[in-house]
């Protein structure tokens, strides 16, 4: 899993000094059982996708169905992420999306699952807690990202001495 978060920090290197755009959103959802998932979805424009050089086996998402990740992509989106025109306006493009999701059983796994999405050096105390009410039942989330390494969280040493 470690690798192919290097892979994806990689790839925003790569495309951060382009005029691209790559958008990800993170979502928990919690069931009142404390059983859950995260799922993680990445949206290319179609100028990130040509930076990297299109899709066909250059998105490698194996590494993540390995890691138990549940994996739909990549593949292209049509009236995705706006694009900003000369003239400033944005029009709809042709992109790429690639949606992740992790299962996770028991409220205290839930920080382990987070932590490959964003690194373990980035996550730390992450605590769900069940508060039960009359025919209610609510969970928090409480807990400390800290991104302040940049890049370097997603860095793999093994991926280093290959590139």
């Amino acid at each position: 899993m470690r690798r192919a978060l290097a892979v994806v920090g990689l790839l925003l290197v790569l495309l951060g000094g382009s005029a691209c755009r790559v958008d990800a959103t993170v979502t928990v959802d919690v069931a009142d059982d404390g059983t859950g998932h995260v799922d993680v979805v990445i949206q290319l424009d179609a100028e990130a996708v040509d930076a990297i050089g299109g899709l066909d086996e250059r998105v490698r998402v194996a590494d993540l169905a390995d890691a138990g990740w549940t994996v739909e992509g990549p593949h292209r989106t049509t009236g995705g992420l706006a694009s900003e025109t000369t003239d400033g306006a944005t029009t709809g493009v042709t992109g790429a999306q690639v949606a992740v999701r992790k299962a996770f059983d028991h409220p205290d796994h839930l920080g382990a699952v987070l932590a490959e999405v964003v690194g373990p050096a980035a996550i730390s105390d992450v605590l769900l807690v069940r508060q039960r009410e009359f025919a209610e039942t609510t969970w928090s989330l409480d807990g400390r990202i800290d991104l302040s390494a940049g890049l370097d969280l997603l860095a793999d040493a093994e991926l280093a001495l290959v590139l």
